[in-house]
């Protein structure tokens, strides 16, 4: 069982998303999600990571994304032989460099852990992944996967390099966009789902391969999920950013999540 810290426990369900109100007290059978580090492209303040999020249900814990200063926290809630798998949504290095350093962590074990990545032909995803250490499963839309109690559905979406988003379903549904703009056919990915953690941190005004809160706010009212903002840039404030939004809640390093 995870040593959940009930002091940043919060209830995604509430539906006041008062922080007093939302906390909750430690119940593992309930399916969770961790933020190990919602930064990116980099992090710039001490403590802060770029993207990684731990997600539980029952005796499953599944990794989306492992990005620089998230490793260190992934092992303090979860030994190696019990990580049931690792999702890459993209090879941007905000989003895989401590997958170097669980090489490291790994090399010496017999661990082996499944890494549901998009195959690629570059130097990067052979750097990353070449390790007897990591089962590689390569995905595809269309398809379900099951890894430990949790289904897993992948779409593509829209950003400069291959990028993917993950459905994973529990007792509830969590959809994480990676990173990726707004288009129409996120909204039938993201159906279904009762909280999206976004890659949407960005003002209106922004120009970018990121979704803008304008869109964020489309994404959650068209599909009727809760909104969980992420990848958080330098110079960003998404408190101010999302302050005039009930019920939207800002992603934070060691925050944990009921969905």
């Amino acid at each position: 069982m995870l040593a959940w810290d009930v002091e940043k426990v919060y209830n995604i369900r509430s539906t006041s998303h008062k922080r007093a109100d939302s906390i909750i007290t430690k119940r593992s059978n309930a399916m969770k999600l961790k933020i190990l580090g919602c930064h990116g492209p980099y992090a710039a303040k001490p403590g802060e990571a770029t993207s990684g999020y731990l997600a539980t249900f029952g005796n499953t814990r599944f990794v989306m994304d492992l990005g620089a200063g998230t490793l260190s926290r992934l092992l303090n809630e979860v030994k190696p032989d019990k990580i049931d798998g690792i999702f890459l949504s993209h090879l941007h290095y905000d989003h895989t460099s401590d997958m170097l350093t669980l090489k490291y962590a790994l090399e010496n074990t017999p661990v082996v852990i499944d890494v549901y990545v998009a195959e690629q032909n570059t130097n990067w995803y052979l750097e990353l992944l070449n390790s007897k250490n990591f089962n590689i499963v390569p995905i595809a839309t269309e398809t379900a996967y099951k890894c430990g109690e949790f289904t897993l559905e992948f779409y593509k979406v829209i950003h400069p390099v291959d990028s993917y988003a993950v459905k994973v379903k529990g007792d509830k549904t969590l959809f994480y966009t990676g990173d990726t703009v707004y288009f129409d056919g996120l909204v039938k990915a993201a159906e279904g789902s009762d909280v999206i953690l976004a890659d949407c941190a960005k003002p209106d005004d922004f120009r970018g391969p990121h979704m803008v809160k304008r869109d964020a706010l489309k994404l959650a009212r068209l599909t009727g999920a809760k909104l969980i903002v992420t990848h958080i840039a330098p110079g960003y404030d998404a408190k101010a950013l999302y302050s005039d939004v009930q019920g939207a809640e800002i992603a934070e390093e060691g925050k944990v999540f009921e969905i």
